[in-house]
C-alpha cells in the first residue's frame, strides 16, 4: 500500500471518530427526563407526644390542642422532619423539638417544659432576692418611697418577704397613706406561702378588727400556726391571747411557757414578756426586781418593746425609785429606734410635764409619729388634745379627724368619742342616731364607755325611745368594768 492511499485511510478514520463525538455532544445537551423521587405517605407513621406538664402544642406551626400533665397526644404524620412546639397554659415558657420520622410505626416525642420553668423562676427568684436586699436596705435607712418599688418588685418575682414588707409600709402608712385594704391581702399572700412575718401581722388586724371583721380565734389560730413554725413573734403573740383569755381560755401557765420559748430563742420580746408576769403577778409570785432584771435583759438585748417597759417601770415606782428621767430616758431610745410605742409614752410625759418641762406641742409630735406607724390610740390622743385645746384653740373638726381615724381602724375608744361629737354637735351636725350607733358599735366590743354613754341616750330618750330598762342593761357593764380608763 502506498503512501498516498494509506493516508486516505487514516483521514477517512478521522472524519469518522470527529462525526461520532459530535453527536454524542449533542445528546448529552437534550434533558434526561427521570421519575421524581416520592414523599412517600405512610397510613402507619404516628407520633405520640407526651407533656411533663400541662401544655398547648403544635406540629409544624399548626396547634394541635391541650396535653394535660403526663397525659400524651397522637397524631397521623408523614416521614421527615417535624418541629414539636410547646408551651406552658400561661403561655411563659416554651420548648422546641426538631424530630425525624424515618418508618412507619410510632415516633414518640417527651416534652420536658419542667426544667424550662425552672430555669426561668430561679432567674425570677434570684432577682426578686436582690430587689428585696436592696428594698431592705433602703427600708432600714427610712427611705420608704424608695424601698417600695423594690418590695413590689421582690413580690412579684416570688419574694414572700418582699410581699409582707410591702404589706407592712402600706399597714403602717410608710411612705404613702395607710391602707389596711392594700396591707392584708399581701400579709394573706405571704403567709398562704410560709412567710410567718405575714402571718403574725395578719393576726394584729384579726386581733384588733382593722380592715377585718374581728375574730380572736382567727387571729390565735395565725399566732399558732407562726410559733408552730418556729417564728418567735407568733409565740410571743399567741402568749397574749392566753394572756387576755381571748380566743383561748385564759392560762398563765401558757402564757409563761410561750414567752420563755421566745426568751430561750433569743427573741427579746419573750424576756420583756416574762418581766411583765412578774410584774402583774400572772402565774409567778409578783417579784418587781425579777420584772425589773428581765425588762433590763430585753432592752440590752435590742428589745424596744423591753426599754419600753422598764421606762414603765421607772415611771410608777415599782420595785425601783419613782424617776421620770429615767423613764424618759427609756422612751426616747426606743422612739429614736423606730418603736413608736416609746414615741407615745414620751408624749405623755410632755403632755403632763413629768420629767420635761409640759409642752403640748412636742407631746402631738411624738402623738403624731406613733399615730402615723398604725399605732391607732395615739390617733385618738391627739384628737383629744384638738378637743381639749391644749397646745392651742379647741378645733373639734380636726378632733373628729383623729377619732373618725381611731375608730375606722379598731381602736374603739376612738367611737366613743366620735359620737360624742355627734351627740353634742360638736365639728359637726348633730346626730343622735350616728352616735348611737358609734355608742354602740363600741359597747358591742366591750369599749365600756360607749355602753354607758349609750345608756345614758336611751335613759334620755335621746335619738331612741325613752327605755329604762334598756339603759339598765347596756349600763350594767360599766359597773364590773375598768372605769379609770373613762376620759369624758
Amino acid at each position: 500500500m502506498n503512501a498516498r492511499y494509506r493516508a486516505a485511510i487514516i483521514l477517512m478514520i478521522a472524519v469518522f471518530a470527529l462525526g461520532k463525538g459530535m453527536v454524542m455532544a449533542q445528546q448529552d445537551d437534550i434533558p434526561i427526563l427521570r421519575p421524581k423521587s416520592q414523599i412517600i405517605k405512610s397510613a402507619n407513621a404516628t407520633l405520640l407526644v407526651m407533656c411533663d406538664m400541662a401544655c398547648n402544642w403544635k406540629l409544624d406551626g399548626e396547634a394541635k390542642g391541650r396535653i394535660e400533665a403526663g397525659g400524651s397526644a397522637k397524631t397521623k404524620v408523614e416521614l421527615g422532619q417535624h418541629i414539636v412546639a410547646a408551651a406552658t397554659l400561661d403561655g411563659l415558657d416554651k420548648t422546641e423539638n426538631e424530630i425525624t420520622v424515618k418508618a412507619a410505626g410510632q415516633t414518640i416525642v417527651h416534652i420536658a417544659l419542667q426544667p424550662v420553668v425552672d430555669v426561668r423562676l430561679k432567674v425570677l427568684r434570684d432577682h426578686a432576692n436582690d430587689r428585696f436586699k436592696e428594698g431592705k436596705a433602703l427600708y432600714e435607712q427610712k427611705r420608704y418611697e424608695e424601698a417600695r418599688p423594690l418590695f413590689q418588685k421582690a413580690c412579684d418575682g416570688g419574694n414572700m418577704a418582699g410581699c409582707s414588707s410591702l404589706g407592712h409600709l402600706y399597714d403602717y402608712g410608710q411612705g404613702l397613706t395607710r391602707n389596711p385594704a392594700q396591707a392584708i391581702p399581701l400579709y394573706q399572700k405571704a403567709c398562704d406561702a410560709g412567710e410567718m412575718s405575714g402571718c403574725c401581722e395578719l393576726s394584729g388586724f384579726y386581733s384588733n378588727g382593722d380592715g377585718v371583721v374581728r375574730d380572736y380565734n382567727q387571729a390565735r389560730v395565725l399566732a399558732q400556726k407562726a410559733c408552730d413554725a418556729g417564728y418567735m413573734d407568733g409565740c410571743v403573740r399567741l402568749g397574749y391571747f392566753y394572756d387576755s383569755g381571748r380566743g383561748v381560755p385564759q392560762d398563765y401557765s401558757q402564757v409563761r411557757m410561750l414567752y420563755q420559748k421566745a426568751c430561750d430563742a433569743g427573741y427579746m420580746d419573750g424576756c420583756s414578756g416574762i418581766g411583765s408576769l412578774y410584774f402583774s403577778g400572772h402565774g409567778v409570785p409578783q417579784d418587781y426586781a425579777q420584772a425589773r432584771i428581765s425588762y433590763q435583759k430585753a432592752c440590752d438585748s435590742g428589745s424596744m418593746l423591753g426599754c419600753v417597759d422598764l421606762g414603765k417601770l421607772y415611771y410608777s415606782g415599782h420595785g425601783v425609785i419613782k424617776d421620770y428621767a429615767q423613764a424618759r430616758t427609756f422612751y426616747q431610745k426606743a422612739c429614736d429606734a423606730g418603736y413608736t410605742p416609746g414615741c407615745g409614752f414620751l408624749g405623755n410625759l410632755y403632755a403632763s410635764g413629768e420629767g420635761v418641762m409640759q409642752d403640748y406641742e412636742q407631746a402631738r409630735i411624738n402623738y403624731q409619729k406613733a399615730c402615723d406607724s398604725g399605732y391607732i390610740a395615739e390617733c385618738a390622743i391627739i384628737g383629744n388634745l384638738y378637743y381639749s385645746g391644749q397646745g392651742g384653740n379647741k378645733d373639734y373638726v380636726r378632733a373628729r379627724t383623729f377619732y373618725q381615724k381611731a375608730c375606722e381602724h379598731g381602736y374603739m375608744r376612738g367611737c366613743t368619742w366620735l359620737g360624742l361629737l355627734f351627740e353634742t354637735g360638736q365639728g359637726v351636725i348633730q346626730d343622735y342616731a350616728q352616735a348611737i350607733t358609734l355608742y354602740q358599735k363600741a359597747c358591742d366590743s366591750e369599749e365600756f364607755v360607749g355602753c354607758k354613754n349609750l345608756g345614758v341616750l336611751y335613759a334620755n330618750g335621746q335619738g331612741v325611745t325613752q327605755d329604762f330598762v334598756q339603759a339598765s342593761f347596756i349600763r350594767r357593764p360599766v359597773m364590773v368594768g375598768i372605769w379609770q380608763h373613762a376620759i369624758f
